[in-house]
């Protein structure tokens, strides 16, 4: 399907994850940040007049408890006067004063499930709806969301074909507007947003968001044109296409289509067939379309010029790599299935120096941060790393109160960096912004 390979593309430039696989200097170090966990979705009960469990949650008409939450859906109450038991899907028994008080995990099981039945009305269902969608802001797919220059973050919602807007450090959302198209990948810059969108019509366009709203159109395929790969410049209007400079034109696989700050283009010839991989200051890294073994062939291409490099990894690693400041950075998993953190810098003759840092045993995927750190997923809370500089691993602080197994994280390859925010495992949001934060409690 076209926009799928659109997004394949996009996703290829923008380099945002991810790697499977996998040690290890636990050095603890002062990271700033803070967890954003959305309560556990889950079937609805009333348990008593007006009081229901939704998942983690419990809400009345009025009314819905605070975090933290507990580890897993909320699956029986009961309760003597103001004092309430919940039992959770886990197993675990919490307490607390009052239906919306805050939750402690009891000491001892005992108490039976109070009279429940399976209904909850409309109204606070989509309260349950509107507080788990503050508290996890990032989708699935890194391509349907990108950071604005002003730090708020542009999500698709291509069920609603709409572009909302989100304030990282609250989550809540104060706009939203069309979507250029009725299939659009996103990408980020400090010259502002970009998209490539499938339109009505069949052409593929790339457009740039104006400051004050609407689009404006960098480049138009005609329909049928071969999708090529596209890089953005994260710190400039510069961007390159996989394809020739003139649209609709025969596919070159050597071509190479860059666009400078004032939107015009200049097509470059590669010495092999090669995609973009990701751009930074100018320079955009290309490599080998179809690498074979543990390295691969690439190029550094800055104004015209074009410099080989040989990355020391494999394809599927090459894929995910990503400029770190002046670094550049890829997860590797092919020396023994362990999951590797590879990273280069270049010296002032234009020679690289090549650095591996294993990641800590359990961690399985990797993502990309844009302020230059480096993640380490795993299978629970307890399992999420960070490197900086090339630095051995530390772990973040634990997101639960009591035991950071209890938070199982579905899919560690489900984690990816954005603007201010990182995705990790499909449960969990690290966000660098100021702002409140939300955590679970477990045995």
């Amino acid at each position: 399907m076209r926009t799928r390979l659109l997004a394949s593309c996009l996703l290829l430039a923008i380099g945002c994850r991810r790697h499977r696989h996998g040690g290890h200097h636990d050095r603890r170090a002062s990271t700033t940040g803070h967890w954003r966990v959305a309560p556990a979705p889950g079937p609805g009960l009333e348990v008593a007049f007006g009081c229901y469990l939704i998942g983690a949650l419990r809400i009345t008409s009025d009314a819905a408890a605070q975090p933290p939450w507990p580890a897993t859906p909320l699956v029986a109450a009961t309760h003597t006067g103001d004092a309430w038991r919940f039992a959770a899907a886990d197993g675990t028994m919490y307490e607390a004063r009052g239906f919306l008080g805050a939750l402690t995990v009891a000491t001892a099981r005992s108490g039976g499930a109070s009279e429940a039945r399976p209904w909850v009305p409309t109204e606070a269902r989509a309260t349950a709806a509107a507080i788990r969608a503050r508290w996890q802001v990032l989708p699935p797919n890194p391509w349907d969301v990108a950071a604005r220059p002003d730090g708020t973050l542009a999500v698709v919602r291509h069920a609603d074909g709409v572009l909302r807007t989100v304030d990282p450090s609250t989550g809540w959302q104060p706009g939203q507007s069309p979507l250029p198209g009725r299939a659009c990948a996103l990408a980020g810059s400090t010259a502002g947003l970009r998209a490539v969108c499938e339109r009505e019509d069949g052409t593929t366009a790339v457009l740039a968001e104006e400051p004050h709203g609407g689009w404006r159109t960098l480049r138009v395929d005609p329909p049928g044109s071969p999708g090529g790969a596209v890089a953005f410049d994260d710190t400039s209007a510069r961007w390159v296409l996989a394809a020739p400079c003139a649209p609709g034109a025969d596919i070159d696989p050597r071509a190479l289509c860059t666009y400078d700050t004032d939107g015009q283009p200049h097509e470059v010839h590669l010495p092999l067939d090669a995609l973009p991989v990701t751009m930074h200051d100018g320079t955009v890294l290309v490599a080998e379309a179809a690498p074979w073994g543990d390295h691969t062939r690439g190029a550094l291409v800055r104004d015209g010029v074009v410099t080989p490099v040989d990355l020391p990894v494999g394809a599927e690693a090459v894929r995910a790599g990503r400029w770190a400041g002046a670094a550049l950075t890829f997860w590797d998993s092919s020396h023994g299935g362990a999951l590797e953190l590879v990273r280069g810098t270049r010296g002032p003759t234009g020679q690289w120096t090549w650095q591996r840092v294993p990641a800590p045993a359990g961690t399985s995927a990797g993502a990309h941060a844009p302020w230059g750190a480096e993640y380490a997923v795993g299978l629970d809370a307890g399992a999420v790393w960070e490197s900086t500089d090339g630095q051995s691993f530390h772990r973040l602080p634990s997101p639960v109160r009591g035991d950071p197994a209890a938070l199982q994280l579905p899919d560690p390859a489900d984690s990816y960096c954005v603007g201010t925010m990182c995705r990790f495992g499909g449960a969990l949001e690290w966000s660098r912004a100021p702002g409140p934060s939300a955590t679970v409690v477990a045995r």
